[in-house]
């Protein structure tokens, strides 16, 4: 349910980024999650769609980019996606890992329509 607070952050941050701009000309906005950050993206995409009406962005399409989960093994340097929940780097056995990235949210770029003549 997290999802919904998520969705009004975004559709908030578009706005403030638009300014004067009018909403109904913002034509996408791309959000990119990572697999653990805890975010259904199906979710997410519904109360951006449900709640974009609500604030003027009409138009706007909502593209949301699922990013893989990384680690970077401590003992050989290889970076890797890790399989299922196990952590162990698959070039040398090693559990002796970090975590690179795969919970990040960021709004990547928004589109906005030229003004007609």
């Amino acid at each position: 349910m997290h999802e919904y607070s998520i969705a009004k952050y975004v559709l908030d941050s578009t706005l403030s980024s638009i300014g004067e701009t009018p909403p109904e000309r913002v034509s996408k906005v791309v959000i990119s999650i990572g697999k653990m950050a805890g975010v259904v993206p199906e979710s997410l995409d519904m109360y951006l769609k449900l709640l974009a009406q609500e604030v003027g962005l009409t138009r706007a399409v909502f593209e949301i980019v699922v990013n893989p989960v990384e680690f970077k093994c401590n003992q050989c340097g290889q970076t890797f996606e890790p399989n299922k929940e196990l952590f162990w780097c698959p070039h040398c056995g090693s559990s002796n890992v970090t975590f690179v990235r795969g919970n990040e949210m960021a709004i990547d770029y928004l589109e906005i329509e030229e003004e007609g003549p």
